[in-house]
């Protein structure tokens, strides 16, 4: 799976949190982190982008 900028950020936030001793918050970014790749997949296609079925 290739990652994101969004993926790259909320890795790098959650890094950042576990070092400071946030693991709450480490723990949310994690949740994002699973949750986000449904974002990477392609939008339908239909008339707006120029292709109806």
């Amino acid at each position: 799976m290739t990652s994101c900028a969004t993926c790259a950020r909320l890795k790098h936030e959650k890094a950042k949190a576990m070092e400071a001793g946030d693991y709450r918050r480490a723990a949310d970014l994690e949740l994002k982190i699973r949750h986000h790749p449904d974002g990477h997949k392609m939008p339908p296609f239909g008339p707006r982008w120029g292709w109806i079925a």
